[in-house]
């Protein structure tokens, strides 16, 4: 998951091809890297979560509704400690 993250936010920061070239980020390592931590960890709100965010820090507003989607299947899990139901109300707050 931070490996995407990292990946995504180069790219949505200073663009794909600079961060490419600087640093190596690539738009396709971050969506990998994204769908195995959703593989691994499909019942983790955080991997939803994240999972929006590397939707909307790649995409934008062209992958609002699946960046949605995704926060409405972490706020619908069933958190298994405080860390979790952190995250599944903060998946909440993002779809107000």
């Amino acid at each position: 998951m931070a490996l995407a993250l990292y990946h995504a936010e180069i790219i949505g920061k200073v663009g794909a091809m600079i961060g490419g070239l600087t640093y190596g980020a690539k738009a396709a390592t971050a969506e990998q890297h994204i769908q195995q931590a959703l593989k691994l960890t499909p019942d983790a709100p955080i991997a939803h979560v994240e999972y929006a965010n590397v939707l909307l820090l790649l995409h934008g507003d062209k992958r609002e509704d699946a960046a949605a989607g995704a926060f409405e299947k972490a706020a619908r899990l069933k958190p298994r400690d405080a860390m979790e139901a952190l995250d599944a109300a903060f998946a909440r707050e993002q779809l107000e």
